[in-house]
């Protein structure tokens, strides 16, 4: 899909008698493009993904995990007691049998001109650690991989 955008070649989309280039549309919408990739990544064996957003980034060594879940913009309890929820692009839930631990990794995609705003990778994080905490009983790895121009 990527690649048809990029190339113009995406057609257009016909809605109640507008048409609207499929190729305006990505380019408005974070969640339609994040969606676009992460989806078809999540078609590729557990230990490519891990080696391709987790070894590879250096958020971890390499290893043979498995990949339990995969929730695109999950709703994790708020950071602050009254503060709103917050919502990561996408957390995979894997489980390293070595470590015996489950590995909860933060994914947060912008467009290529918009910017990662630091007090929102923290949130999500220190979110994720309580939400994987309740999740799993037990202490888990949280880690935050913070792209832009996907």
């Amino acid at each position: 899909m990527q690649k048809a955008l990029a190339g113009h070649k995406a057609g257009s989309l016909d809605v109640d008698g507008s048409s609207f280039k499929l190729e305006e549309v990505y380019q408005g919408s974070e969640d339609l493009l994040t969606s676009a990739v992460f989806q078809n990544l999540a078609h590729l064996p557990d230990s490519w993904i891990w080696y391709l957003l987790v070894y590879r980034t250096g958020l971890g060594d390499e290893a043979n995990p498995r990949l339990l879940d995969a929730w695109f913009w999950p709703s994790l309890p708020p950071v602050a007691s009254g503060g709103i929820r917050i919502e990561p692009d996408l957390v995979f839930r894997f489980w390293l049998e070595a470590e015996d631990i489950p590995v909860w990794l933060v994914v947060e995609a912008k467009l290529p001109w918009a910017h990662q705003q630091a007090d929102q990778l923290a949130e999500q994080l220190q979110s994720a650690s309580e939400a994987s905490q309740r999740h799993e009983g037990r202490t888990s790895r949280v880690l935050s991989l913070a792209l832009a121009g996907c």
